[in-house]
């Protein structure tokens, strides 16, 4: 009954059908590496993109929609092992309970955003705590939003971390093929990766 009531009215019948059959399994075995599935989530639920043309379209269309906004992020929830996982329904629960009060769509998706940049910080704390690692890269799509990686750059220079920007090669998914290759030479090599 809860997503019943949170459908937003341009999602299609069949789809929102698809959406109320995974809320009432209630799986948490669906796992992605995509926090874009996250922004693609909030943005369809604050009503400003549910079909997306390309990669990246429902993020920066919740960026813009957070622009003049300052809101504390939601609770969050990470889970321990290697690697870590996020779990994001607090996320879900406090944008659905936001709309359900009537707070202004720009406040819960300025909320969001920091909830993604408190996220950032949290997972790195976390593998600081795990490997004594202090260097940070910012890379992935999601630091192609300006508030984001704004936000958590600051974040993690205040929690000691060293924080690096893509510049020479691109923030989003071919910036993390370089790591990836990176790592797997260090790997191939048996040399610390570093």
């Amino acid at each position: 009954a809860a997503v019943s009531r949170h459908r937003p009215r341009a999602v299609a019948d069949a789809r929102w059908t698809m959406v109320e059959q995974i809320a009432r399994q209630r799986r948490t075995g669906d796992l992605t590496s995509s926090v874009g599935r996250l922004f693609d989530a909030a943005a369809s639920l604050l009503g400003v993109c549910h079909e997306t043309s390309f990669e990246g379209e429902a993020a920066m269309a919740l960026e813009a929609l957070a622009s003049r906004s300052v809101a504390a992020g939601y609770s969050l929830r990470l889970h321990d092992g290697t690697p870590f996982t996020i779990d994001a329904s607090p996320i879900i629960h406090g944008i659905l309970a936001d709309i359900d009060s009537g707070r202004d769509r720009s406040e819960i998706a300025a909320a969001f955003h920091e909830s993604v940049s408190d996220l950032a910080v949290l997972g790195c704390e976390q593998m600081r705590a795990a490997t004594g690692r202090t260097t940070v890269v910012l890379a992935g799509g999601v630091f192609m939003n300006k508030r984001v990686c704004e936000r958590a750059e600051r974040r993690l220079g205040s929690a000691g971390f060293r924080v690096l920007l893509p510049r020479l090669f691109p923030c989003n998914d071919g910036g993390l093929a370089l790591g990836q290759l990176h790592v797997a030479a260090c790997a191939l090599s048996e040399e610390p990766c570093v």
